[in-house]
């Protein structure tokens, strides 16, 4: 009987009024908008429409749209038309519809990439920043102990260049003015020959003029002793041999001995004690003189 009603019924009666009601795969896409792509892959595996079928056509279709590719197929031929409309509205070749499709898959994951190092950069940044602000609030602290620790010379600034280039050059003149010598036109050759002869005996004043109060010298050669102390520590005797004759030097000594660091308790060594009544106040010509000599231009 079944066999009768499929010899008087086209494929596509069979379908609407039998499978659609007893096949779940065909009965959605005959309720879709997409049952046109379903026939064209049911054609290309050879299933006749519009004709009279046989009861093993009908069986050959339940089962070919219960294949485990038939749901792909059928997403291939759909997007093979969508492609082809759009290459039709847009006036382009399908292949670089095909392409633009491929661009646009990569354009969204090349932005959520770019997107994704672009937090995790900023997130970095910001740990560094905060890394690094502590790292130069402990910079400023440690440089404001050093300035603290050494405020008797932390506090001195020395001329700039232009500064000891002018007083060298001015250095320069009076010396040949004292010689009795020519004046010469300013060079950049006798400039540079200025700045070379008299540089460190202008930077030797300089030193002396600011840091010339009493109170000044004295908290050098306080500091002096300490630094003779750890070179002492740190083995370098030498180092700290020099350092403590020029204290005594300063202290109008010629021999003079930096006492060790006093027993906690103590206020005062006795060397220190000692040292107290020495000439450190008034004695501004114990630096060693600069004697220039040169070849007169």
């Amino acid at each position: 009987m079944v066999h009768g009603f499929a010899k008087q019924c086209t494929a596509a009666f069979i379908l609407d009024k039998y499978i659609a009601r007893n096949c779940g795969t065909l009965g959605s896409a005959l309720d879709s908008d997409d049952w046109e792509y379903h026939q064209l892959v049911l054609q290309k595996v050879g299933i006749p429409f519009n004709r009279p079928i046989t009861v093993e056509i009908f069986v050959d279709i339940v089962n070919e749209t219960k294949s485990p590719t038939y749901q792909e197929r059928v997403s291939v031929e759909i997007k093979k038309a969508k492609i082809s409309k759009r290459s039709k509205d847009v006036g382009v070749e399908y292949n670089d519809i095909a392409v633009d499709n491929v661009a646009v898959v990569l354009q969204g994951i090349y932005s959520a990439k770019r997107q994704a190092v672009i937090q995790k950069n900023m997130a970095d940044e910001q740990e560094m920043r905060v890394k690094l602000e502590r790292l130069m609030e402990q910079n400023a602290a440690a440089v404001e102990k050093v300035d603290n620790e050494y405020g008797c010379i932390s506090s001195y600034e020395p001329p700039s260049e232009v500064q000891i280039a002018t007083l060298c050059w001015n250095a320069y003149c009076e010396d040949r003015a004292t010689r009795r010598e020519e004046a010469q036109q300013l060079t950049a050759a006798r400039a540079e020959r200025a700045v070379e002869l008299f540089r460190q005996s202008i930077l030797q004043k300089h030193r002396m003029q600011v840091l010339s109060s009493v109170a000044s010298k004295r908290s050098i050669l306080d500091m002096g002793e300490l630094i003779v102390r750890d070179f002492r520590d740190q083995g370098l005797k030498k180092k700290a041999k020099r350092l403590e004759r020029d204290i005594g030097f300063a202290k109008g000594l010629d021999s003079y001995t930096v006492a060790p660091p006093a027993p906690q308790g103590d206020d005062e060594s006795e060397v220190d004690r000692e040292s107290d009544g020495g000439k450190d106040d008034d004695d501004e010509s114990a630096g060693s003189h600069v004697s220039v000599e040169y070849a007169v231009d």
